[in-house]
């Protein structure tokens, strides 16, 4: 604490001494700091909007395909389950349909 306290004396002492800065030169620091947190900024919009769009891609991709093994597995007769409304009852597959 003695130690931040002595860097900040010092830091008023030679910076009271010092003119202050014209306010052209504090506008175009002000500017570019604007310009490149702004540039920074939309740098990494337009990556996260390219990472959202293959996210979007790949969960429709996803989509599709669960839709096709849907309808591939309510197609086969076997794998019909049974309603058991009784807790007594296990899960179990209406096999009855298959026989011939």
């Amino acid at each position: 604490l003695k130690q931040y306290k002595q860097l900040r004396e010092e830091q008023l002492k030679t910076f009271s001494t010092m003119p202050p800065l014209s306010a052209s030169t504090t506008t175009n620091t002000v500017m570019h700091f604007m310009h490149t947190t702004l540039k920074f900024m939309n740098s990494i919009s337009a990556e996260v909007g390219e990472k959202l769009e293959l996210c979007e891609n790949s969960i429709e991709d996803l989509e599709i395909k669960l839709s096709m093994v849907e309808s591939k597995l309510s197609s086969m007769q076997y794998l019909d389950v049974v309603d058991t409304k009784d807790d007594d009852e296990d899960n179990s597959y209406d096999r009855s349909s298959t026989d011939d």
